[in-house]
């Protein structure tokens, strides 16, 4: 892949910043912020968003909304509500009754 200059005039490619992307991911959701800059700039450079998704491993709608949560501010965390929702959720112990009651097929008496 071509070297191409990053907007601070050091030399970098976006195959470089995608790799420090998928460090940051895989670090937790603490390190998302810095994947989005990194992938802000690969996008600078000229790449696509379904090319950093797929560099990445995630979805493009991953990448889109990793980038959305970026331009907005880093507002709350990069999925929310949605996963606020679902942690709240799995959380309720009315789902995990019924996880294990329809998932599981696991049925209890009380003692």
């Amino acid at each position: 892949m071509a070297t191409l200059p990053c907007h601070n005039g050091r030399m970098g490619t976006i195959a470089k910043l995608h790799d420090k992307a998928r460090r940051a991911i895989a670090a937790g959701e603490g390190s998302f912020r810095h994947a989005a800059e990194y992938l802000a700039e690969a996008r600078k450079q000229g790449a696509t968003q379904r090319q950093s998704a797929k560099a990445i491993g995630k979805s493009p709608a991953w990448v889109n909304r990793l980038l959305k949560w970026r331009s907005g501010g880093y507002r709350e965390t990069p999925f929310a509500p949605q996963s606020k929702a679902k942690r709240a959720a799995v959380q309720s112990p009315i789902f995990n009754d019924l996880v294990i009651r329809n998932v599981i097929g696991f049925r209890y008496s009380s003692i």
